[in-house]
């Protein structure tokens, strides 16, 4: 074992593959709780979703104003409301994060489930 210039000792992550490339108890325990992860983050992400279009559509009003002639139409104007436009999209980053984190607990359940873990040995 190497010891870099700080002085603790560098150590490797082990990843015990059993005969015939079966994964260890740990990495499927671990393969569990990633799998969870990746639902959650999900069904976040979905709700995330739902939850910035209502705030979008809770920004935006419509007036309507009376025409200016006589035989004229109504006039509808749409005005947004700042704070909600803003915690729309705030919604929408939040959903965003929580779909990369999904997608790389996928990737990582996959790995350990067909035994590679994408380190050198």
């Amino acid at each position: 074992m190497s010891e870099p210039a700080g002085g603790s000792p560098v150590t490797q992550p082990i990843v015990q593959v059993g005969p015939g490339g079966q994964v260890a108890p740990a990495e499927r325990k671990l393969a569990g709780v990633l799998t969870i992860r990746l639902v959650v983050g999900v069904v976040g992400a979905a709700v995330a979703v739902v939850a910035a279009v209502l705030l979008f559509r809770a920004g935006r009003s419509v007036g309507e104003f009376g025409p200016f002639m006589a035989d004229g139409e109504l006039t509808s104007i749409d005005r947004y409301t700042g704070p909600w436009i803003v915690a729309a999209a705030g919604a929408l980053l939040v959903a965003g994060l929580l779909l990369v984190t999904a997608t790389a607990d996928g990737i990582r359940v996959g790995r350990l489930r067909s035994g590679r873990t994408g380190r050198a040995a």
